[in-house]
């Protein structure tokens, strides 16, 4: 069974993760090769919230500033940031974060069903190039979803 995805969020997350991957940096080097086995190496992670303190502290890890190096980067006007009305008695929150501390990993979440009792996301993920950037930055993909008991 599916879920209908009533709305979609897209965009930045602080994962909290400030661990640098040096060997990912490989790629911008022409004379190091990258290691064979996993060139692009990221994470994930999923969450599943069912009220609004955890939808609040899902939005605190969202940068109320765009990643700009500037001194006074411009507000980040991600719609999340303006804390969506969800009714969580008839709605779920889903999201999924992708992290790789040299690169944005782009990603979408196509769809949602119940299987065997257990809740599957369907996510499209596309590595982005190796770029400067705040190591503990990643990008975000949630949907608001209609609740199935």
């Amino acid at each position: 069974m599916s879920f209908s995805i009533i709305r979609k969020f897209l965009g930045l997350y602080d994962t909290w993760n400030w661990q640098a991957d040096l060997q990912g940096v490989d790629s911008l080097v022409p004379c190091i090769l990258p290691h064979p086995s996993t060139p692009i190496r990221f994470t994930t992670r999923e969450f599943v919230i069912q009220d609004q303190s955890g939808l609040a502290r899902f939005i605190e890890r969202v940068p109320k500033a765009k990643m700009q190096w500037v001194a006074d980067p411009e507000p980040n006007d991600d719609p999340i940031l303006y804390c969506p009305v969800i009714d969580f008695t008839t709605q779920l929150f889903v999201a999924v974060v992708s992290h790789d501390p040299n690169r944005f990993i782009e990603l979408d979440i196509e769809g949602v069903e119940w299987v065997s009792g257990t809740m599957r996301v369907t996510c499209h993920y596309q590595p982005g190039p190796v770029q400067a950037k705040a190591i503990s930055f990643g990008r975000y993909c949630a949907v608001i979803l209609e609740r199935r008991n």
